[in-house]
């Protein structure tokens, strides 16, 4: 409990096509933003995780990662 823990996120797919981003709302298919960008692969995203952390401070790095991860596609997206 007293140590961190690295966490390591991706995004990753067989076939190698574009990623196309989908904004949804509440579930239900919204739109694709025309300035998303549509990679082809995914840069993983790197975290240190400390389980004694507070929930903020948890939150926060979830947080941090699916920005880094929607910063591939072109998007400021908040969770």
């Amino acid at each position: 409990m007293d140590s961190s823990i690295p966490v390591t996120t991706a995004i990753a797919t067989a076939d190698p096509a574009p990623l196309t981003p989908v904004v949804t709302e509440h579930g239900s298919f919204r739109s694709v933003p025309d300035h998303a960008h549509r990679p082809r692969r995914i840069q993983p995203v790197t975290a240190l995780l400390n389980p004694a952390d507070e929930d903020d401070h948890l939150r926060a790095s979830a947080q941090e990662t699916f920005t880094d991860l929607m910063h591939q596609f072109g998007i400021t997206a908040h969770l």
